[in-house]
Parts: structure tokens; C-alpha cells; sequence
């Protein structure tokens, strides 16, 4: 129950700073939310890794479907156009494998990181 709280926590906090502030402030929300209650290092870590890639996510689609543009063709095509057998799966899937590549570390090592600073500071177990 506590790891459920945990995400809807991140995934709501970090949705709305999200989008005033710059791309690394999902980090930031995960490493204060994991330093402000107590968890256990795997719980931590994994919540803000799915926690993180589902705003990520969340935001690329909606942000496909906005869009009158197809900006994820536009944006994959850099990233394919030297590698035409990369191609041949849809922009959209790309474009969340980019996000979940990149943001994945972030949180997970953040969420991670506020736990164990939780953990010197207060000697919680």
C-alpha cells in the first residue's frame, strides 16, 4: 500500500512540475519523496523507475496525439535514417524506447539515492 502511494505520489507531483520545469525534475521529485518516507532500497528504486517511465511515457503520447505534426516521425527519423531496418517499427514505439532508455536510470538512481540519503542521515533500516 505504501509503494502505491509512493507512485501516485510521483506520477502526480512530477506530472505537474514536469511540465513548467526542465526534463530532470521527475529526479528530483523521486529523490525527495524517497527521502521524505521511509522504503525499502528495492522499493524505492523500481516505484520511481515505473513511476518516472510512466510519466514519460504518458507525456510522449499525449503529446503524439496533440500533435499536428507528426513530430515522433520527424524526431525517429534522426535517430533512423542511417539505419533503414530501424524503420520498420512505428515512430511512437521509439520514441517511448528512447524515454524509457533514458529516464529509467534517472529515477531509479534518484528514488534510490533519497532512500539512502534518508537511510545516513536518520539510520532508518
Amino acid at each position: 500500500m505504501k509503494t502505491i502511494r509512493l507512485y501516485l505520489l510521483i506520477v502526480l507531483i512530477g506530472s505537474l512540475l514536469s511540465i513548467y520545469g526542465p526534463w530532470w525534475t521527475i529526479g528530483a521529485v523521486c529523490f525527495i519523496l524517497c527521502a521524505a518516507f521511509p522504503y525499502r532500497p528495492a522499493a524505492a528504486g523500481w516505484v520511481s523507475v515505473l513511476a518516472s517511465v510512466s510519466v514519460w511515457d504518458g507525456y510522449a503520447i499525449y503529446l503524439h496525439i496533440q500533435s499536428p505534426v507528426d513530430l515522433t516521425e520527424r524526431v525517429i527519423g534522426i535517430f533512423t535514417q542511417s539505419i533503414p531496418q530501424l524503420a520498420s517499427l512505428p515512430a511512437l514505439v521509439w520514441v517511448l524506447i528512447v524515454a524509457l532508455l533514458v529516464i529509467a536510470p534517472v529515477g531509479g538512481l534518484s528514488g534510490l539515492a533519497g532512500q539512502q540519503t534518508r537511510r545516513f542521515f536518520l539510520g532508518d533500516r
